[in-house]
């Protein structure tokens, strides 16, 4: 991550807005991402990263369950990053503490999230119901279904339309236009 964080101050700083970090730090939901670079989130590092490339640092996506106390947030928040939540299992209660703390996006709804459930709205409810969270979509009509599109804009017309752009280092197989891991796990990337 400091390797390519200094290769795009250095390729063209004029011209790059800002970085969007998703993750380390996920939660119960990492889907494409590599595991084993999963972790739960270090605020010495972090205060690090930001203090050297505060400056590139726009956006981060992280899980509430990998924030015991929600204390990233807060620093991030403090610092003038967004903070996203996503690739999370975070409840309904635990995401709006989330909030609280200072998280203002949710990163690509319904993807690398727990399931929306009349009884346990879990992330996806507290995107639809707090106006508090911005919700990004891919509305690709492959990794959200256009009915649940059309449900997600009828409750946030305010919501973010996004692209999956795959960027890794894994295999991919290519088919009804979207690519998809071995496994069929689609690798969910923002990009805007």
């Amino acid at each position: 991550m400091l390797e390519r964080l200094a290769a795009v101050r250095a390729a063209r700083p004029d011209a790059v807005l800002g970085v969007h970090l998703e993750g380390p730090f996920l939660g119960g939901a990492p889907g494409a991402h590599p595991v084993d670079l999963v972790r739960p989130v270090d605020l010495d590092w972090l205060a690090a990263l930001c203090d050297r490339f505060g400056d590139l640092i726009r956006l981060v996506t992280l899980a509430p369950e990998a924030d015991p106390g929600l204390a990233g947030i807060a620093m991030l928040h403090d610092r003038g990053v967004v903070v996203a939540l996503g690739h999370s299992t975070v409840d309904y209660d635990g995401a709006r503490a989330a909030v609280a703390a200072g998280a203002r996006v949710v990163t690509h709804l319904f993807n690398g999230m727990g399931p929306l459930h009349h009884r346990a709205p879990g992330l996806p409810g507290a995107a639809l119901s707090d106006h508090g969270l911005v919700p990004s979509i891919i509305a690709d009509g492959i990794h959200v279904h256009p009915a649940m599109v059309r449900l997600a804009l009828d409750a946030r017309p305010d919501a973010v339309l996004v692209t999956d752009a795959v960027a890794t280092v894994k295999p991919v197989v290519c088919r009804d236009g979207a690519a998809y891991l071995p496994d069929g796990t689609l690798p969910a990337r923002r990009s805007r």
